[in-house]
């Protein structure tokens, strides 16, 4: 199927939070105020990469939110760069 990149760099509104879209990709920038559990529950999420123009602190609690909710994140600025083979 199709390989399904999903780019943020704001709040998406959302409609209705459990229509489960699958996501392979889903990449963070800028600094736009994210809810993690919404994003989980809204996206079937594979893989998240949180780029350089996230800050520090917002990158850190993105990430340990996405780890909790048992999603793989990345983040490049502690990282470097992120390579991902399709499946």
């Amino acid at each position: 199927g199709p390989f399904r990149i999903l780019h943020l760099d704001h709040e998406p509104g959302f409609d209705d939070t459990s229509y489960s879209e699958p996501v392979d990709l889903l990449l963070l920038s800028g600094n736009a105020r994210l809810n993690v559990s919404t994003l989980v529950r809204a996206f079937r999420i594979r893989q998240v990469v949180i780029d350089r123009s996230v800050s520090r602190n917002r990158s850190r609690r993105w990430t340990a939110a996405f780890q909790q909710a048992g999603v793989p994140c990345h983040n490049i600025v502690d990282k470097g760069a992120f390579v991902m083979k399709r499946p």
